[in-house]
């Protein structure tokens, strides 16, 4: 304990100790003194004295309180900073010329007997623009479902039903236990498997979802290592990008080996979105550029205000659209969210318009011929 009861505020710096006493003047104000005649110069060894039984004596409600604020404090200027480089990144790419090219050694993904008809229609199509080796972590039945079909194409048969158990046994019993969505977070972590997979062979990869529609080649016109594909979202929606990440975690390139790992412990830690919003720590370790909006095209690109209530909107006039992202299996589940399975039906009407005023033609075919279409 201190041996004073109040502190006085000197103007000059620093403290004076004091503690009660017994006496009173004859107006019966009460006198204080200065015990054992305590200099002035030690008042700020007592003041931190103070400070330290005050915490001590602080409820254990109260100290958790206070670190809570702290950390959310914290959190939210790390976020700043986060949105602040995103925004930097970007300035710079567009308002400097791209140096740099790089050629694409390999493809990877992940497929299971969920999306194996889109896996196959997306292996298909690439196949159009693109012959280098295609590496996909899967399960059994999506093996004998395409391997006969597609050429260049190492399987991984790394997926089954007591894996999925497991992984989300250990990692995702409580993580991300409160988003209600259709996404599966034991096959989306193999998605790092992948690209590691790819990059034992090779030094850089095309991480591709395995429902993407290819309508012409993939390039690379920077020298980054990470090459990443915005949402593109109208600005109105900026609390959405905000919140599920400012990229798609579809369509990403990667020309660093140890890039899985980091992505993965994000994604285990830290994002607040699947492994989608983690994305937006990138640019703190790697050097990244952005695909154009001809890449990548998906509902999330809704032009709209509102998002549920009109019919997609996304102006394609003039662009040399690269790929859709979309799922076009009718038995596909969307986990009951009815306004992402409306807007993929809106979208599946555009790419078809598209293929035909495009002349898109091979790509129909293959998309009938598989029953996407």
């Amino acid at each position: 304990m201190s041996d004073f009861d109040f502190l006085l505020k000197l103007s000059g710096g620093g403290y004076l100790g004091l503690t009660k006493t017994n006496e009173r003047n004859t107006q019966g104000i009460e006198i204080l003194d200065v015990p054992n005649r305590i200099s002035v110069a030690g008042i700020k060894e007592l003041e931190n004295q103070m400070i330290k039984n005050l915490v001590v004596t602080q409820s254990d409600e109260t100290a958790v309180q206070i670190k809570k604020i702290n950390s959310e404090k914290n959190k939210l200027k790390s976020e700043n900073d986060r949105l602040y480089r995103l925004i930097s990144e970007l300035i710079h790419c567009k308002s400097n010329p791209q140096k740099g090219k790089q050629t694409i050694e390999s493809f990877c993904c992940v497929a299971t007997k969920e999306v194996k008809k889109e896996f196959l229609g997306t292996i298909s199509t690439l196949r159009l623009f693109h012959d280098q080796p295609v590496y996909v972590i899967c399960d059994e039945e999506t093996k004998q479902f395409a391997e006969n079909q597609v050429s260049n194409v190492i399987f991984k048969v790394d997926i089954n039903e007591d894996s999925r158990e497991r992984i989300n046994r250990r990692f995702f019993k409580q993580r991300f236990k409160d988003l209600q969505t259709f996404h599966k977070t034991e096959c989306i972590f193999k998605k790092m498997d992948a690209i590691s997979f790819a990059m034992n062979n090779h030094k850089n990869t095309m991480f591709i979802d395995s429902d993407l529609v290819f309508l012409d080649e993939i390039e690379i016109n920077t020298d980054k290592e990470i090459v990443l594909s915005p949402h593109y979202s109208p600005a109105y929606r900026i609390m959405q990008v905000y919140l599920n990440g400012f990229f798609n975690a579809g369509f990403l390139f990667c020309a660093n080996k140890s890039f899985p790992k980091f992505w993965r412990r994000k994604y285990l830690t830290d994002s607040r979105f699947f492994e989608q919003q983690g994305m937006d720590y990138i640019s703190e370790e790697y050097s990244i550029d952005f695909f154009d909006r001809e890449y990548n095209i998906g509902w999330w690109q809704h032009e709209a205000k509102w998002f549920e209530e009109t019919k997609l909107e996304i102006d394609l006039d003039g662009l040399r659209v690269r790929c859709f992202h979309l799922h076009l299996d009718p038995e596909y589940s969307f986990g009951g969210n009815e306004v992402v399975r409306s807007k993929n039906e809106e979208l599946k009407e555009l790419l078809l318009d598209y293929c035909i005023e495009n002349e898109k033609h091979e790509v129909i075919e293959i998309l009938k011929k598989i029953n996407l279409i």
